[in-house]
């Protein structure tokens, strides 16, 4: 069998008269999208240390943020809300946005507690929940600077997966950056009042820090 260019078209066949014979037989393929890391679609993605991590912090901010009862200012009650954290979990493994969790949340205080429900504070724990969950997917040094940053009275304002690479992760700060950046993190000028002015780019692991 061979592969013949017949009247402008490639077919399979045997090859007759003068009709040009194809060297190679490989189809063309289109390349495959830029990936800088695996999906965060499931738990087993997640290094131990950080899975125990997620679980605790999913708890506190039940506890601390959320806390729907006013609970949090008696010892005596930590844990109240433990029994919540394997949904919320499911949900951030899952790679829903600020608006599932906040339904999901939501939907507790009304259904399951009996309560007129707050759906800002929910978005509030929502998108808190989400930062620390991409958090916990950032290489060790660009967690110490964001570390730094927050210790230094920054906000983180906006997160998001998946861009602007397909794996990545995305964190803009509310003010600029002062800490000391890793070494190989590129500094890029960007100064668009629609987006923000600096940003630091981590060619490893396509991650994209801005303010």
């Amino acid at each position: 069998m061979l592969f013949i260019r017949w009247f402008g078209v490639w077919k399979c066949g045997v090859l007759k008269h003068d009709h040009r014979l194809v060297s190679s037989l490989k189809q063309p393929t289109r390349p495959k999208p830029r990936t800088y890391m695996n999906s965060l679609s499931r738990l087993e993605n997640l290094m131990p240390v950080d899975r125990i991590q997620l679980e605790s912090d999913v708890k506190q901010a039940l506890w601390k943020w959320w806390d729907p009862i006013c609970l949090n200012d008696e010892p005596a009650a930590t844990g109240e809300y433990d029994s919540y954290a394997p949904g919320v979990i499911s949900l951030l493994l899952d790679n829903s946005d600020a608006y599932a969790i906040t339904k999901h949340l939501h939907h507790i205080e009304r259904v399951s507690m009996g309560l007129p429900g707050n759906p800002e504070r929910c978005d509030r724990v929502a998108r808190q929940l989400i930062i620390r969950f991409y958090y916990l997917h950032l290489p060790d040094d660009l967690r110490a600077l964001i570390d730094s940053e927050t210790q230094n009275g920054n906000f983180i304002v906006e997160t998001r997966y998946g861009w602007p690479w397909e794996g990545s992760i995305f964190v803009q700060f509310r003010s600029v950056v002062t800490s000391v950046a890793p070494d190989r993190l590129i500094p890029r000028s960007v100064v668009d009042p629609h987006y923000w002015n600096s940003e630091l780019f981590d060619p490893r692991g396509g991650h994209l820090l801005a303010w």
